[in-house]
């Protein structure tokens, strides 16, 4: 009886200590209400593979490899709520044509300003790719070539998606402001 209160608590532990990265991460795939389903099934997913995880430090890493798979399959279901791939590449081939160019440091110190509340907001807006390249980047803290890797496009396009997201991000900013 004791050992079941102890691995209930280590059950605990485990999803308190991850739940909000898992959640801001499934929140960037649009799932609205369903956004709690989808962690609780990544919790799930987890905790019944939990003897898989070969090293402790890469634990968020392992979690949100789950919570990616989770949130594709959750995006399956619903019609018409992933982009397809010409859609894609037609957005890609849009110039941008918003006015001055802005440096990439201008949009980061932009980004950083922001109030997470906010940022996942304006986040939520953007289309799915992009959602995923700021949020690994901004929240989680990969670098671009790590981003390519994950989301399985080359580097020149994660760095295209990456500006891109930002320069929407910053004209809902200009729009909505800080205090939206």
């Amino acid at each position: 009886m004791i050992e079941d209160k102890t691995k209930h608590s280590e059950k605990e532990i485990f999803i308190l200590s991850y739940y909000e990265d898992v959640k801001h991460y499934l929140y960037m795939f649009g799932l609205g209400d369903r956004l709690e389903d989808a962690v609780q099934d990544t919790f799930v997913e987890a905790l019944a593979n939990i003897q898989n995880i070969r090293y402790e430090e890469k634990t968020k890493h392992w979690l949100i490899k789950i919570a990616k798979y989770v949130g594709l399959k959750y995006l399956r279901q619903e019609k018409n709520a992933a982009v397809s791939w010409y859609d894609m590449e037609e957005y890609l081939k849009e110039a941008d044509k918003s006015g001055e160019p802005v440096s990439e440091s201008q949009l980061d110190d932009l980004i950083e300003k922001l109030d997470r509340q906010k940022l996942y907001e304006y986040i939520g807006r953007l289309k799915e790719k992009e959602r995923k390249v700021i949020v690994l980047y901004y929240t989680y803290g990969y670098r671009l070539k790590e981003i390519a890797v994950m989301i399985r496009e080359s580097e020149t396009n994660t760095k295209s998606l990456s500006r891109r997201a930002k320069q929407k991000l910053k004209a809902m900013i200009e729009e909505g402001g800080l205090d939206r």
